[in-house]
């Protein structure tokens, strides 16, 4: 009798408890608009992210209720060009929300941490393993990864198959260009990280080995295994810390989604200490992690630093490169002529001797290929719905002073797509990124340069950007060299599912071999 009194007033305190807080109204929040439920409880972000469609939902809501909304009884989201600059830019004294707490369980990365003196701190660990030079080193390991996606492709041309394990079939000359590029962006980055080459490609699937804390292994899905992880950690890192544990550590402790974390911890984990129990004769990028103590670095990282560390590369350096690719593909085989323009803008200005796999530094002299790389960025920004920041203090976000204590956001979803900043704002126009496009003014060139920030700005901005524009470049420049691509319905849309990146979810397409 005492258990079900007990479950009755829980149930009732959680019903009654938001209804109180949202007229007692301490911050002050009650002002700006909401959708629906969103005001009384976080559930609303979480029923649109079980849908994977957050950005689309967000972007409708801004549209419909103005440029400041609640999306939570303490969350308030952002959609105009200031309040980037003041949630994100450097100077503020926001911090990441509780929402990154959540995600990095008590071990937090540099991507999680919240307290700005440990993140600075990571970002020094950091800082030399992605210096230009180093990033520099790595392009020979990306071009031999390329060639080996180049041959796969080949293969899907014909309708083969690159390996008796080959998951992946083609069907009347069709095939889903999205794994191929994930199974890519994995072998890239185990590679020129860990000098552990994931074999992806070489055998048409995903399947690698996660090591638990005891040593054990378990072989799982590498594509699966992550955006399950992904996609469960953001529906239920709205909650508060103590209903996070709740649900996801006890309620649903059982499930695959709650084991898919730690699944994808073990993969870096195995990453991490192969890597530590076998040194390459060659550097790497792990090579340059303070692993052991010197001068600079008496005291040198932890195992716990080093596995958070290889968790969030092998997170950033998969996710945000495969969906780039594929929404970048995606515009190529959607526009024709666009293909064909940077087609040949990249053999003029490229030796044969460089076709279809060139260096980094040659392909900086093709302005339409960053061009289009950067419209894709545009139209589909990584992270579609904003990422959550913390007030310390009473803070004016465009105009709005919003007391401490609240986390905010500003999404890019909607920024990208705002007429007052971009003509034909939903079109994608590689153009307008050209300094001598006739068409577009420097007023709007400003603004592509001010306001289109898919790294995101500030002290948090990502700091494998560097990295990630030579895989890219050197990427799509050698398919478009070697392969025409057209969509078997032309004008098809591309579905994407958001997790915690906004990622396409299939790219059906066809490819004829030019070389």
């Amino acid at each position: 009798m005492l258990f079900y009194i007990a479950l009755a007033s829980i149930f009732t305190a959680a019903v009654l408890y938001p209804i109180v807080a949202y007229f007692k109204d301490e911050k002050g929040l009650r002002k700006y608009p909401a959708p629906s439920i969103a005001a009384f409880t976080p559930l609303w972000q979480m029923y649109h992210n079980w849908k994977g469609l957050k950005f689309l939902a967000v972007d409708r809501v801004h549209r419909e209720l103005g440029d400041v909304v609640r999306l939570g009884p303490n969350h308030v989201s952002f959609s105009s060009p200031r309040s980037f600059r003041d949630i994100y830019g450097h100077g503020t004294s926001i911090i990441k929300d509780t929402f990154y707490d959540n995600q990095a369980g008590g071990n937090p990365n540099m991507a999680d941490a919240t307290n700005k003196a440990t993140h600075r701190e990571k970002r020094k660990n950091l800082a030399f393993v992605f210096s230009p030079k180093q990033i520099t080193a790595t392009e020979p390991r990306v071009m031999r990864i390329v060639e080996k996606l180049v041959r796969d492709i080949k293969i899907k041309a014909q309708g083969g198959m690159v390996s008796d394990t080959d998951r992946f079939p083609v069907k009347d000359g069709v095939f889903d260009l999205r794994p191929w590029l994930n199974m890519f962006s994995y072998d890239a980055i185990t590679d020129i990280f860990w000098s552990q080459s994931y074999g992806f490609l070489d055998r048409g699937n995903d399947d690698c080995m996660a090591e638990a804390a005891d040593g054990t292994l378990r072989k799982v899905s590498a594509m699966h295994t992550f955006h399950t992880n992904t996609g469960f950690s953001v529906l239920v890192g709205h909650l508060s810390p103590f209903w996070f544990d709740l649900v996801k550590n006890k309620l649903l402790a059982w499930t695959f989604a709650s084991k898919s974390g730690p699944y994808f911890t073990g993969m870096a984990r195995h990453l991490a200490t192969q890597r530590l129990r076998n040194p390459p004769k060659e550097p790497d990028l792990f090579s340059n992690l303070p692993t052991h103590s010197s001068e600079k670095r008496p005291v040198p990282m932890s195992r716990d630093e080093i596995l958070a560390e290889s968790s969030v590369m092998l997170n950033a350096g998969n996710d945000t490169t495969q969906s780039a690719l594929t929404n970048t593909m995606y515009d190529l085989a959607l526009n024709a002529s666009k293909q064909h323009r940077l087609r040949d803008e990249l053999r003029r200005h490229l030796d044969t001797d460089q076709l279809p796999i060139a260096s980094y530094e040659a392909l900086q002299h093709v302005p339409y290929l960053r061009a289009v790389i950067d419209e894709s960025f545009r139209l589909h920004p990584p992270l579609g719905t904003g990422v959550p920041r913390l007030t310390t203090e009473p803070t004016v976000i465009d105009g709005k002073l919003i007391p401490p204590g609240v986390t905010v956001s500003a999404q890019a979803w909607s920024l990208h797509r705002r007429e007052d900043l971009f003509r034909d704002a939903e079109s994608w126009i590689p153009e307008r990124w050209l300094p001598d496009g006739d068409d577009f003014s420097d007023e709007e060139r400003r603004n592509l340069k001010d306001y289109v920030q898919p790294f995101s700005q500030g002290p948090r901005a990502c700091i494998g950007r560097n990295l990630a524009y030579m895989e890219l470049s050197i990427c799509i420049a050698a398919l478009v060299l070697a392969f025409e691509w057209t969509l078997p319905h032309q004008g098809a849309k591309l579905r994407h599912h958001e997790r915690f990146n906004c990622n396409p979810v299939e790219l059906p397409i066809r490819a004829r071999a030019l070389l």
